[in-house]
């Protein structure tokens, strides 16, 4: 075999600096060398394979044996160590603009997720900012055009709409939600010309509304998914094109023993916590396991995928199983005091007048990690999603922990490694640069010190983090880590 030879004519570091912190000085071609490469398509390892990475592209992927180092490259020594594409994070809430840009971004980053989808990027206002915690959609761009020049550390990101709901609903937002089909059609048109990435659908949406919106974003070419509305059955939205099925739901009502008896429930209760919770409990109490493999068998045959944000379903597995607990997370310390507040009214409004929710909502949660891992089995594509931003779901930490529920809900490592890389890529249509760690692909990378189809908690063992030709070495990732921690740090002596 030719030995693989780079010829480099030119080469320097640079280094830059921001609000976050200097950032690490980098190399134009760097080499990782000799290490296992994870093959996310067919789930297996690829050992002693050396990879060059010029600019923000992998330029080679090869034997150890037959990849020689182009002359000025920086050296990252693979032995021992295990490669993979950056992970996606498919479900994530931001902060206000400084919490965000000051501590979200960069805590992705140290937990190498290299890219991320925010489900409520742009506060619905005709022109102009909204005001806090959540900004208009071109704050949200400008962060993206920041990261993609260097002046911000952050992931790749992609955005929905604020929280598309009914008019009636308990969400706020600063334009009215649609409760007519005119209404909703010109409403889509409405968040096409502010750019958002996806139309995010809520609970409460009326059903005339909801198709009238959904055929609307057909013809703009505007992705419309999220949760599926109480008033229509999930095989009729991902008929009409539901992209995404966030958190699971919507299945359970219509494998309901009584579908429109626990969907009227769930109706008149969408407004009152206490009582939509008890309806959910009596819900999970109600299924039809067979009508259950019937409606996935449905949804499967559509190409609609599933988001489960197990997290938000965790309770009852011990690590955030009691009201309160997550303020006991020693990675609550990288958490801005403005979003623990958040968290706090968060959390009294979902679970305030339900004592000891553990043991009540219990079967509940348990349901839906049931659903997680049979819709799965049944054939619904899968992504990984933390609904990072969610009370007690801190950003980044939060992945690796929905990557180990997923596993717990029945998934093999392989499937769910393939959940946060390969699929996200798929998804949007980028397989041609992202999800994979192949010649030509974008250079979004982590490189782990043990193996993920081993124990996927290993996506914990990270050693250095590749985002679009951004290196950053362990010592780096530590000082990103610092620089949060000390930034919300003085956030909660301001308080």
């Amino acid at each position: 075999m030719k030995r693989l030879i780079i010829f480099v004519t030119a080469f320097f570091l640079f280094a830059c600096s921001s609000d976050q912190g200097s950032l690490p000085g980098q190399s134009k071609i760097w080499l990782i060398q000799d290490t296992t490469v994870i093959d996310t398509r067919s789930g297996s390892v690829v050992p002693h394979q050396s990879v060059v990475i010029d600019g923000d592209k992998i330029s080679v992927v090869g034997a150890a044996s037959d990849v020689v180092a182009p002359a000025g490259a920086s050296v990252i020594d693979g032995s021992g160590k295990y490669l993979i594409p950056g992970l996606w994070d498919m479900h994530i809430h931001t902060a206000d603009v400084e919490d965000t840009t000051k501590a979200m971004l960069p805590l992705l980053i140290a937990n190498g997720v290299t890219g991320a989808r925010s489900m409520a990027a742009d506060c619905h206002l005709e022109s102009g900012d909204c005001g806090e915690p959540v900004p208009a959609f071109h704050v949200f761009d400008g962060w993206r055009q920041k990261i993609a020049s260097g002046e911000f550390v952050g992931p790749r990101l992609a955005g929905s709409s604020y929280y598309t709901n009914g008019p009636d609903s308990v969400e706020a937002s600063a334009i009215e939600n649609p409760a007519t089909a005119e209404h909703a059609r010109g409403y889509a048109r409405l968040l096409k010309s502010r750019g958002v990435d996806l139309i995010k659908v809520y609970s409460g949406m009326y059903r005339e509304a909801y198709f009238a919106m959904a055929d609307e974003s057909k013809e703009l070419g505007l992705e419309f998914g999220g949760e599926v509305p109480l008033t229509v059955r999930v095989t009729e939205a991902s008929d009409a094109g539901h992209s995404t099925i966030e958190h699971a739901m919507g299945f359970l009502e219509q494998c309901s023993a009584n579908e429109e008896v626990q969907r009227l429930k769930l109706i008149e209760s969408y407004d009152r916590p206490v009582d939509f919770w008890h309806a959910l409990l009596e819900l999970a109490e109600d299924v039809d396991e067979q009508e259950c493999q019937r409606v996935y068998a449905h949804v499967a045959g559509n190409g609609t995928w599933s988001v489960p944000t197990l997290n938000i379903w965790a309770f009852y597995n011990g690590i955030r199983s009691q009201r309160g607990e997550w303020r006991e997370d020693p990675n609550l310390k990288y958490v801005p005091r403005g979003e623990v507040v958040i968290w706090e009214r968060l959390e009294e409004a979902y679970f305030g007048d339900i004592p000891d929710y553990k043991r009540v909502m219990q079967p509940y949660f348990r349901k839906m990690f049931q659903v997680a891992g049979d819709s799965y089995e049944a054939g619904i594509p899968v992504m990984a999603g933390s609904d990072a931003g969610e009370y007690g779901v801190i950003w980044g930490f939060s992945l690796h922990t929905e990557l180990q529920y997923m596993v717990e809900a029945g998934m093999t490592e392989a499937d769910v490694l393939r959940a946060a890389t390969l699929s996200p890529a798929r998804y949007r249509g980028q397989e041609d640069l992202l999800g994979t760690v192949e010649n030509g692909k974008l250079a979004d990378l982590v490189l782990l010190t043990a193996n993920p189809l081993e124990d996927i908690s290993n996506t914990l063992a990270i050693d250095t983090v590749i985002a679009n030709g951004r290196v950053f070495r362990r010592s780096d990732l530590d000082e990103l880590l610092r620089n949060v921690e000390a930034y919300s740090r003085s956030t909660r002596e301001e308080g």
